[in-house]
């Protein structure tokens, strides 16, 4: 995140902490007055339960604004009042009265801790990375020349360093917004110093070029902490897949979509800042009622939610979401200030995945939150993603495609679907293998990948067929991108034992609020691009509705 970003992310932070402050005061002189107006000398019956439930709030809640002090001695009341309010018994006056005081007094201190997130420079500069550039350590010219011609078709720009040392001296080995570093082995003892060997998670994927594959120089490849070796000469179209595979594996670790369920809305926000800080993308819901229709406009890769919420328990509103299949394999986390470990597990065997519990800091919160988005979508990327591409599977692009129509008709905006096929890709498979045409395919799909809008959803619908969809497009600007893309698709170069090919594209394309539905535009997308074959292949073809025939006059008889 951007320096003035981040500001801005602490700024709102402390007012939060301020609002904190200004209602917990608040709260604590209602409760003190409520007590003292009473004729009881004890705290029992509805009063002990009213104070534990705002305690348990407090305890939870308290930490996370900074006052650690304060959350300690709130939870040790509250434990007193759940004894009195479940077993029955009274809490002395006297007893009583002090421990408020106290709270009074830690609430006007400072803790010593901030509301300010401690994050990382990984995790503060996560919503502003781009990921278009590489840069190239090549002292071999030839080499280099022939990748900058090669990675360039597949949307990459890059810079060519003839050493680390230039790398370095140029700034370019603290930046963070480069798709790949790709380095000559030969300068593998210099560059492991510049990318240490013990970084977890590389925030730049590191990829080493050698014209030897022996066991000992991949073990030494491996060791520097590189994500990838290819050997030269250099299969471009394989080392373009592996660039965008170690990308959508940083992409995958660095961001996620979260709903946060909790009434206290001053703490949800504290969440949604830090969170949101963190890379990812947060709904807050402080209305439980709301969270069925917030879950399907924002689908969200996880659910943190309180367990107790007023008159709603977190478990029921758990078990009312897994009453939705589409909703059975969301991980559900609770957050929760509950500690009882039998609640908790009792809690857990009730449609939840795991259990965090309140005070959380910042920092945990965002490493336990980006972990758990992180595995979520390695699983919905396996039950949505062609294995061979990574592209949208058959039914997941329809689905997307029904989507996109609704919102069409919703909002009155343009949007146009693509269906694209290889040309004679039958003879690509008989001549060079399945093997090339895995890599032709994966060629075009990394094409798109980098062609198009993160807007725009691509799918592989089947063998050489793709089908992708453009929202907020107009078919003449469509047909302007599809064209693009099919100009630098028949540029790129494959190979095959020594043999080079290169492969064409065809393309037809249909607006979609022309039609009744979606399945007819994606015909009709499908129509063009037959014609599209008809008419020579390797281009776009927009949809045409018919011309009705003109009538015929009947002769007089």
């Amino acid at each position: 995140m951007a320096k003035g970003g981040y500001q801005d992310v602490v700024q709102k932070l402390e007012v939060l902490k301020s609002k904190f402050v200004t209602r917990v005061t608040l709260e604590l002189e209602q409760f003190t007055g409520q007590f003292r107006s009473s004729a009881e000398r004890t705290v029992r019956g509805e009063l002990a339960q009213e104070g534990y439930e705002w305690l348990h709030r407090l305890a939870g809640s308290a930490g996370t604004f900074g006052f650690q002090a304060l959350g300690r001695q709130a939870r040790e009341l509250e434990l007193k009042l759940k004894s009195v309010s479940e077993g029955g018994g009274a809490l002395p006056a006297d007893e009583f009265l002090r421990q408020l005081e106290g709270l009074k007094e830690l609430l006007s201190a400072d803790a010593g801790s901030s509301a300010i997130p401690v994050l990382d420079n990984q995790v503060a500069d996560a919503l502003e990375m781009t990921r278009q550039g590489v840069d190239l350590i090549e002292p071999d010219d030839s080499i280099a020349r022939e990748l900058v011609s090669g990675l360039s078709r597949y949307g990459y720009d890059v810079t060519i360093y003839p050493s680390p040392d230039a790398h370095q001296s140029a700034g370019a080995s603290n930046r963070l917004d480069t798709a790949a570093v790709i380095v000559n082995a030969c300068f593998l003892d210099r560059f492991a110093a510049v990318e240490p060997e013990d970084e977890p998670n590389p925030v730049r994927p590191l990829i080493y070029l050698s014209r030897k594959a022996s066991f000992e120089t991949r073990y030494r490849i491996a060791e520097a902490g590189a994500g990838g070796l290819c050997t030269v000469p250099v299969d471009v179209p394989a080392l373009a897949d592996r660039i965008e595979q170690l990308n959508q594996e940083r992409d995958d670790s660095a961001g996620g979509r979260v709903v946060i369920v909790d009434d206290d809305e001053q703490l949800a926000e504290h969440y949604r800042l830090v969170l949101s800080a963190a890379g990812m993308e947060v709904v807050v819901v402080t209305q439980p009622a709301e969270v069925v229709s917030q879950l399907a406009e924002f689908r969200p890769d996880l659910l943190l939610m309180d367990i107790h919420m007023g008159r709603y328990s977190g478990v029921s509103l758990a078990r009312l979401i897994r009453f939705q299949p589409e909703w059975l394999g969301l991980p559900i986390v609770y957050l929760s200030s509950e500690q009882d470990r039998d609640e908790q597990i009792a809690a857990l065997a009730q449609g939840a995945d795991d259990f965090i519990e309140k005070p959380i800091s910042d920092q945990r919160l965002a490493n336990v939150v980006r972990a758990r988005c992180n595995r979520a979508r390695q699983l919905a990327r396996l039950a949505t993603r062609d294995g061979l591409t990574g592209l949208l599977k058959h039914p997941t692009i329809k689905q997307e495609l029904q989507k996109e129509f609704a919102r069409c008709l919703r909002h009155g905006t343009d949007a146009s679907v693509a269906m694209l096929d290889l040309d004679h890709f039958k003879s690509v498979n008989d001549t060079f293998g399945h093997a090339t045409g895995d890599t032709v395919i994966r060629a075009l799909a990394n094409l798109l990948r980098h062609r198009l809008r993160k807007t725009d959803a691509i799918g592989r619908y089947g063998g050489e067929e793709f089908v992708v969809i453009l929202p907020d497009c107009p078919l003449n600007k469509a047909q302007t991108i599809m064209q693009d893309v099919c100009d630098q698709f028949a540029g790129l170069m494959f190979s095959h034992q020594a043999v080079d090919f290169r492969v064409t594209l065809s393309v037809g394309v249909s607006l979609l609020q022309d039609f009744n539905s979606a399945e007819a535009a994606l015909d009709a997308a499908d129509q063009a691009l037959y014609q599209r074959k008809a008419q020579g292949r390797n281009g776009v073809t927009l949809y045409q509705k018919p011309h009705p025939e003109p009538r015929r006059e009947t002769a007089p008889s």
